[in-house]
């Protein structure tokens, strides 16, 4: 059965239980969510379109329809049910969708975004499948006031989302900390855990992707890291192994928040639409991968009433290794919730690439139409963004 109709027919599963919970002694919980027993389910997803205004110091421009600036569409279910002895079972399927034509976002995959079961308790919470990497979320939240989309210079630079055959732990928080800690298998000889495809070696070795962080909370005040290592196949021409460290600190001053955000890493993709290779293979088996890179940003949003949030960022892109792929990025933007679950936004940002920059803009989705390399490199680029989310 082809992906899509096993999606239609999960879906209609979906619809077809909540009928029969409603019509049972089962509660209602509202239109998406439904109580069967001890056992949560809930139907959730979103929808993100927007008008896109894009223009090089080269001369060239365009205005294009785009979707997923803030949120990738997607659509997921996700549930829970006590077990004995303070136990939970946990489970997440979420399907990322190009809203503007239906399509899957990726089209070898049911569920694309997150694909997971996991155990909780006093203990903390134990996840297994695919799932959101640390570099994406939640540290995406700390890092400024578009959290990294739409808008930020950080979002343009290369970073793993998720990753397969993924084991994790996540503590519960003590006294303001909270640690996690993942591994991701990788058979080198298969298709590694990957943010897309993996490459195929012949050395029969096992690999690991690795992750670290911890969260500290106390009053206004929020800091942390989250650190990624990869292994790379020794058949690889180049054997350095992939880095991301990130680190970040947060103050709530009542009306918003200030964020000063520090990425050191390796992962600098060859360019275009498409996320990384994990591990770093394929299009980052090449001499980018001897080159270290740092990303600084600092932001601050302010909430002018509670519905109407404004912010603005600044940001730099170095090449660590006496190179010249640079950027400097700048954003302000707005967001208003016009109605319950639907937010309308404002964004202008600007990228500012040195001789031998070469970032574009990258919103939570990747821009259905980008510039040339021409268009690109060297260049500055401005863009007008307009358009909303709408959550379920």
């Amino acid at each position: 059965m082809k992906p899509t109709k096993i999606s239609l027919a999960l879906l209609s599963g979906v619809i077809s239980l909540s009928a029969q919970a409603q019509s049972s002694n089962a509660t209602s919980n509202g239109p998406l969510s439904m109580k069967v027993g001890s056992a949560n389910f809930t139907l959730y997803g979103n929808v993100d379109y927007y008008l896109s205004y894009q223009e090089s110091d080269s001369g060239r421009s365009f205005t294009t329809l785009e979707e997923g600036a803030f949120l990738r569409t997607r659509l997921g279910v996700r549930g829970d049910k006590e077990l004995a002895n303070g136990l939970t079972a946990k489970f997440t399927l979420e399907q990322g969708v190009k809203g503007l034509s239906g399509e899957q976002a990726q089209a070898d995959r049911l569920f694309d975004r997150q694909a997971w079961v996991g155990l909780a308790g006093d203990f903390g919470e134990v996840r297994i499948g695919r799932q959101n990497t640390l570099i994406f979320a939640p540290t995406a939240l700390y890092q400024d006031f578009t959290y990294r989309s739409l808008g930020s210079l950080a979002n343009s630079f290369s970073f793993p989302a998720r990753l397969d055959d993924d084991i994790a732990y996540i503590s519960p928080r003590i006294n303001g900390l909270k640690g996690e800690v993942h591994y991701s298998f990788a058979d080198d000889d298969g298709v590694a855990a990957t943010s897309g495809a993996g490459n195929a070696t012949d050395d029969n070795e096992d690999l690991g992707i690795y992750q670290y962080g911890l969260d500290y909370e106390n009053g206004p005040f929020r800091v942390g890291f989250a650190g990624l290592n990869a292994d790379t196949p020794p058949s690889y021409k180049n054997q350095r192994d992939a880095y991301f460290y990130n680190a970040y600190a947060n103050y709530d001053y009542g009306k918003g928040k200030i964020y000063v955000a520090h990425t050191q890493s390796n992962n600098r993709s060859a360019g275009g639409p498409n996320f990384p290779l994990f591990p770093l293979g394929g299009q980052n088996d090449v001499a980018t991968r001897l080159k270290d890179y740092g990303i600084t940003t600092l932001s601050a949003d302010y909430n002018v009433t509670d519905r109407l949030r404004i912010g603005a960022l600044y940001s730099t892109i170095t090449d660590d290794t006496a190179g010249t792929d640079e950027a400097d990025g700048y954003a302000v933007g707005a967001y208003w919730k016009a109605v319950k679950d639907t937010t309308v936004y404002l964004i202008l940002a600007g990228i500012d690439n040195e001789n031998g920059g070469s970032y574009q803009f990258d919103g939570s989705a990747p821009l259905r139409k980008r510039f040339a390399a021409a268009d690109v490199t060297g260049q500055g680029l401005t863009s007008v963004n307009v358009g909303f989310v709408y959550n379920f």
